[in-house]
């Protein structure tokens, strides 16, 4: 399956609005698990 550069850019555009709505939850919960561990 070959993509097109558009499809490229949107997958990339969607998987960072994912990370930045996401990362400091991420770290909150990585920080917890070290903390604890």
């Amino acid at each position: 399956m070959e993509l097109d550069p558009r499809d490229l850019d949107k997958i990339s555009a969607v998987t960072l609005q994912h990370y930045d709505a996401h990362a400091e939850d991420f770290r909150n919960g990585a920080y917890e698990a070290t903390a604890h561990g």
